[in-house]
């Protein structure tokens, strides 16, 4: 695992140089985002699977058609940034915003990932 702070892991994985293509995939990268946005580890299949589906790990996927941004596919976007104002560019930012929302919504990550399977949202 990397000791890199969030600043320096967004700098690195959201270069605009970086095409997005498998490295989203790659799970190192999705352990070092989790990691730093402080999200216990118990539930990281449960982050994966909703992050997965949600903007397959683009962390500045938009859907086309109802705005919504980045790794949680947030909407309205900007209500991320009651966690930073680097919410556009920081995939931990967004995952920090993220577990928040879904603790806040439904108590747990299993909980949302339940959810979502059964209405195909969040």
């Amino acid at each position: 695992m990397n000791d890199k702070s969030s600043e320096e892991l967004s700098a690195t994985t959201t270069s605009e140089a970086t095409i997005f293509t498998d490295v989203w995939l790659d799970s190192s990268i999705k352990e070092e985002w989790a990691t730093a946005a402080s999200i216990d580890r118990q539930n990281w299949q449960y982050v994966d699977y909703l992050v997965g589906h949600e903007s397959s790990w683009n962390p500045k996927a938009v859907n086309p058609s109802s705005g919504a941004y980045g790794l949680a596919q947030a909407l309205p976007a900007n209500k991320m940034s009651s966690t930073a104002e680097d919410w556009r560019d920081n995939p931990i930012t967004q995952l920090r915003w993220m577990d928040s929302y879904v603790h806040s919504r439904y108590g747990s990550w299993e909980a949302a990932v339940n959810f979502w399977k059964k209405e195909g949202w969040y």
